[in-house]
């Protein structure tokens, strides 16, 4: 089920302009990576911080 779609334009250096909306919506900032995976598509995703990941596993005394 396809939510949303954009068009992305890549710069001159290769960069990937991600509009302002997108990243608001997805809470990307400087400091977000991202995983690209490319099969017939290209398929941009919030790379998971281990530490969130497993948030809540570990019990503090």
């Amino acid at each position: 089920m396809l939510l949303y779609e954009y068009i992305l334009r890549v710069d001159e250096k290769g960069r990937i302009m991600i509009p302002k909306e997108v990243r608001d919506k997805l809470k990307i900032s400087n400091s977000v990576r991202l995983i690209v995976n490319e099969s017939s598509e290209i398929i941009i995703k919030k790379m998971e911080r281990n530490i969130e990941k497993y948030a809540g596993y570990f019990r503090v005394d």
